[in-house]
């Protein structure tokens, strides 16, 4: 299911910008452009 739902967001995100909220980001970084994290409040970008 999740690898399913990681091929359709690829997908869309060819046509469409995207925000995915997700407690478990290791099956969206391959897709994802950027990403950043939530840590007690604070937002922070997370560089590879």
């Amino acid at each position: 299911m999740r690898s399913q739902l990681a091929t359709l967001l690829a997908e869309l995100k060819q046509h469409w910008s995207l925000l995915v909220v997700t407690h478990d980001p290791s099956d969206l970084l391959d897709i994802a452009d950027r990403h950043w994290s939530i840590h007690q409040g604070k937002l922070t970008a997370v560089t590879a």
